[in-house]
């Protein structure tokens, strides 16, 4: 799965992403975002940043299962998982 393209996926679905880099410890990669919350959130090595695609893919269809590109309904949730 390509970052990029998943990216630009949940962002068509009206999702937000936050990805957060932190020289030396890796990246944070979260569904949601500081201002409306986060729903999910996960820690990658610099080097594991590739399997991030995946791990949201999931995690989207898990929380917004209504969401697709079509613009669905999706709820704020405030709980965050890793």
């Amino acid at each position: 799965m390509d970052l990029l393209q998943t990216l630009q996926d949940l962002y068509a679905r009206e999702l937000n992403v936050s990805i957060a880099s932190d020289w030396g410890n890796g990246f944070t990669v979260a569904l949601g975002n500081e201002r409306n919350g986060l729903t999910a959130a996960e820690h990658f090595d610099a080097g594991e940043l590739g399997r991030a695609a995946a791990w949201l893919e999931k995690n989207a269809a898990e929380l917004y299962p209504n969401s697709s590109l079509r613009g669905g309904q999706h709820g704020a949730e405030t709980t965050i998982r890793s």
